[in-house]
């Protein structure tokens, strides 16, 4: 029996964040965050940095993906009601590239929207993966016997951004609701539900106040059309996490920083 190889793919797919991936002493590096086309904008640049001290090879390619309640991006084959699938109207150059260390490439991405294309927004996931190198397999026991199972785990890293197109007049509202206190082995939280209605994904800044103090924020928080209602969890900066028990706590959200989109919401609520 000869040896067989099995290969284990673990993919990081971040959902609009910058992240750092090291593998084999290297990190890859995207920017930027997100890929928003501007009404008429046609090519856009997405630039690839390898910070490590290794040549690595990466391979390029669109994705589908579906956000679910709390926040998760999914595999998706349809698109949810009143996407569209960006994937089928972009094209992008180079699919696959060799960096050695500190090298940086630019991916151009080209919108392929018509005139006659349908109004709405459309979204896909622009996912970029180390390629990395075959190793020879070893044996699943400790036996040195002919025609054992061999196997080799390899962990395959990636990083995907937001590809975003909107055709058409688009626009977004913005709810919170439910707030509530919770506590774990982790920490104190606050959990409250985002709604977002309307025709357009949104981005945003999530902050929590008791008074003028603030007290918690979560950056870059998104809500695709896939989703018309996600759980949004902050966690309460240590310092004021013992004593919030009937205090009124502010929570607010809306459009701060770079690549943020979201119109502004905030609620109100005595804590118990």
């Amino acid at each position: 029996m000869k040896r067989i190889v099995l290969f284990f793919t673990f993919c990081l797919l971040m959902t609009g964040l910058s992240y750092h991936v090291y593998a084999q002493g290297g990190g890859l590096i995207i920017t930027p965050k997100k890929l928003v086309f501007d009404k008429n904008q046609r090519i856009r640049e997405v630039i690839l940095a390898n910070r490590g001290d290794v040549e690595q090879k990466y391979r390029i390619s669109l994705v589908n993906k579906r956000m679910t309640q709390d926040g998760q991006l999914t595999e998706a084959t349809e698109p949810a009601d009143g996407e569209f699938f960006a994937s089928d109207v972009l094209s992008f150059s180079p699919r696959q590239v060799v960096l050695g260390p500190k090298e940086t490439q630019k991916i151009r991405v080209m919108s392929r929207l018509r005139g006659n294309s349908a109004d709405g927004e459309y979204r896909s996931h622009l996912l970029v993966q180390e390629v990395p190198e075959a190793k020879p397999a070893k044996d699943a026991t400790n036996s040195a016997s002919k025609g054992q199972l061999g196997i080799n785990v390899q962990a395959i890293f990636g990083i995907s951004i937001p590809v975003i197109l909107r055709k058409g007049q688009l626009e977004a509202q913005v709810k919170l609701e439910n707030p509530r206190l919770k506590k774990n082995e982790h920490g104190t939280f606050l959990d409250f539900d985002l709604i977002r209605s309307g025709n357009k994904s949104i981005v945003g800044t999530a902050k929590a106040f008791t008074g003028s103090q603030e007290i918690a924020i979560l950056k870059n928080v998104a809500a695709y059309l896939s989703v018309p209602m996600r759980t949004v969890s902050l966690r309460i900066d240590s310092a004021y996490a013992t004593d919030l028990v009937g205090k009124q706590i502010r929570i607010t959200f809306g459009a701060e920083g770079e690549n943020e989109d979201s119109p502004p919401a905030e609620i109100t609520f005595s804590a118990k």
